[in-house]
Order: structure tokens, then sequence, then C-alpha cells
């Protein structure tokens, strides 16, 4: 992979895509293993005009890895947090800035695992998840599941009584109110008796520290597709149902849009070639933008197959903190929108996405279609946008647009 070649070259994200310039300039930290001679691409996480990072995999010569590096794109709340650490002695330690931080080339900074700006808590629950106790049971183990830089961490974790469960470092403003909406929606759940969800076990806002209990189940992707499809539709029909206590939010078409124009003004900063057609698009979606539902439905906001496990004939549903009130069709569209996404990240370019299929039809009840096929667009729009900006995102977020556009 080669410096992003849609991004004008003088931007500094355009570096942050860039390996063989990131690998020039990395220093040589005292919190990896050996010299690096190659990155590899994992993950990233954008909010525009806000954050850039990137994710990568550090190995040495021989292939095997040295750490994990991130790489991220300066701006003013991260150049304050700099100069907290940069007075600091050297520790030596996990939590270092010395060791485990610097900044690289020209607007650009890159830390190591698990050290992280923004995630001040991690080096100590990655390091010493000892100290973590959950329901009066030490945690024996973690293992690294997901390393979002910036953004959030999660492990899956082992407890002192052989109980697992999954922790969550997170940079969330309002940790306390997402790990309550978690909470009032596991009340709802286990009182309809429907779906089974993760159990909220502890929130530390201090620690940005989440904790819920693992579900058992394997993903719902791994099964038959058109049991899957059937499967994830009768959870969403089941969950859509809920009436937690509570929870009033309301995510609007209108919130919807915004999230879009955010990624189309800071693609054409970027001067991406992308960003004119998005923008075109996004005048389609606001002049056909569908009233709001007069009595909003519980709506999950990020429901799609990554979200689900199967665990016998019932399904797990995972990641409850940006459940609101919203048009159901939401949910529908944005399911529908992860489903053609999947086929082209396979390969499968030609997909066309729409509302058909053992999904719709299992949900089509109650269903506006006009709407529907309004949030399956803003939702093909919305992955195009963010896939327009990934390392790996070349092959998947052109079809994104073209449906989009068919839509």
């Amino acid at each position: 992979m080669n410096r992003h070649p849609l991004i004008a070259a003088d931007r500094p994200e355009a570096r942050a895509l860039d390996p063989g310039y990131l690998c020039d300039h990395l220093p040589a930290f005292p919190a990896l293993k050996g010299r690096v001679e190659r990155l590899d691409a994992v993950s990233s996480w954008i909010k525009p005009g806000r954050y850039f990072n990137v994710a990568f995999e550090a190995r040495d010569s021989q292939g095997e890895l040295a750490g994990r590096v991130a790489v991220g794109v300066l701006n003013d709340e991260l150049r304050r947090k700099i100069a907290n650490y940069t007075d600091q002695p050297c520790t030596e330690g996990p939590d270092c800035a010395r060791c485990a931080f610097s900044l690289i080339g020209e607007g650009l900074f890159a830390q190591v695992f698990p050290f992280d700006l923004r995630l001040k808590a991690l080096p100590s629950v990655a390091r010493r998840p000892s100290r973590l106790r959950l329901e009066g049971n030490r945690v024996r183990s973690l293992h690294l599941q997901a390393w979002r830089p910036g953004m959030r961490c999660s492990f899956r974790a082992k407890l002192g009584n052989g109980t697992r469960a999954y922790v969550k470092v997170s940079a969330l403003r309002d940790l306390e109110s997402a790990f309550d909406r978690a909470r009032r929606v596991y009340d709802a759940v286990e009182a309809a008796g429907s779906l089974r969800v993760p159990r909220p076990i502890a929130c530390d806002a201090k620690a940005q520290t989440m904790i819920y209990a693992a579900c058992p189940g394997v993903k719902l992707g791994d099964g038959e597709a058109a049991e899957a499809a059937r499967l994830a539709a009768r959870a969403l029909v089941a969950f859509q149902a809920l009436d937690p206590v509570g929870i009033a939010r309301v995510h609007t078409p209108a919130d919807e849009l915004l999230l879009i124009a955010t990624w189309t003004e800071y693609l054409e900063r970027l001067e991406h070639e992308a960003a004119d057609e998005i923008s075109a698009r996004l005048d389609e979606l606001r002049r056909a933008m569908p009233s709001t539902s007069a009595v909003p439905s519980l709506v999950h906001r990020d429901f799609y197959d990554g979200q689900l496990l199967a665990d016998g004939d019932r399904v797990v549903v995972l990641d409850l903190d940006t459940s609101c009130r919203g048009d159901r069709e939401l949910d529908v569209g944005n399911y529908l929108a992860h489903r053609a996404l999947r086929a082209f990240e396979h390969g499968d370019t030609a997909f066309e996405a729409g509302l058909a299929g053992p999904f719709y039809e299992a949900v089509a009840d109650g269903i506006d279609g006009a709407a529907a096929r309004w949030y399956l667009g803003s939702s093909l729009l919305r992955l195009a946008s963010m896939y327009a900006l990934r390392p790996d995102g070349a092959e998947v977020w052109q079809p994104c647009l073209r449906e989009a556009a068919r839509l």
C-alpha cells in the first residue's frame, strides 16, 4: 500500500496511509521489539474534522510481530495532551510517552500500544488487569480483541471464577450515559425474553472502562445465508418491539444527513475524487428526506450482521450503547447496506442493493418501503464516505456509491 492515490499528496492524511513513508520516519521505539521493516494496516478511526488514526501491525525483517503502532494526524486537542506528557520523566513503562510516543514527519504522531493519547487508562488496563475487579472477582487474563486508536479498545477477559467478560476502554465523553442506555435495554430484553444481549456489569468513567458479561454464540454470518437473514430479521423485530424506560433521544433523518455532510466536507478538504459525487447524492437525499415516524421505535443505529451472534435458535444482539429512538426503517436500511458491503468486500462488485431477500421479506410488515429505501441509500452513502479513506477501501466505496446513486 502506498500513499492514498485519491488524497492530495501534501496532506498529512496521505502520509498517515503510506507505510513506506512511515517506516522511514518511525523512531526506534523502546516499546517495540526490534527494528520495524514493514507496517500492515489493521484498522482506522476517522472522525471528520477531528481525528484521523490508522492502526498498523509493525513487523521486523523476519516478518515477526514487533508490536502495534498507531499513526494519527495532529490537532489542537492532541497537542494539548502531548504538552501534558512532555514534561514527565521517563518511566520506561507502557504509559511512558518518552518510550511509546513520538512526533513523526510533518503533522503526524505515532504511538505504540498500549499507549494512547486519548485512552489514558489503556496502559493500566492492558498491563495490570488484576487491578480490575468484576463482581468481587479479579481479572485473571486479558486478550486483545480490537484497538481503534483514540476511540476504544476491547478485550476478552477471564475472571478468577472462570466467568468470561468483555472489557471496553472508551474515549466516549458520556460513558456513563452510554452504559446506562445499555443497562436499560438489557432490563427490557430480560423482561421480554425474546432476545439475548450482553449483561452490563460495571462502568468506571474515571478509568474509561465498561465491562459486559460474555454471551455464548457464533457469528450469525457463519451459518446458511437465508437462515441467517431470517434470524437477523426476527431479532430486529423483537428488538424494535422493546420499550425500555428512560431512552428518549430521537435520531432523525436530518441527523442521518448531518453525519454524511461532515464526511462530505472532509473529503472536499482532502480533494478526494469521491467528494463531488457524494455531495450530489447527499443533495438528492435532502430533497427526498422522509418525515420522522409519529411514534419512534427503539432502534439500534448500528444493526448489521457483525453485531449478531446465534446461540441455538436465539440471537444475541451486541453493542447497545448507540440505542435510541427513531424510524424502524433506519435499522432495516443499515442492515441491507451492510449486506451489500459484504458482497463488495468478497469481490461481488456487481451486487445490487435493494428491498428484497429473506431479511426484508421477514421485516416488511409495517415498514414504509419509501423510507426503507431512503435509509438504505443514506447508509450506502455513509459507508462509501467512510471506506473512501480506509487503507483497504478502494474496492468498496465505488460500488457503494454506485448503488446509492441507483436507488
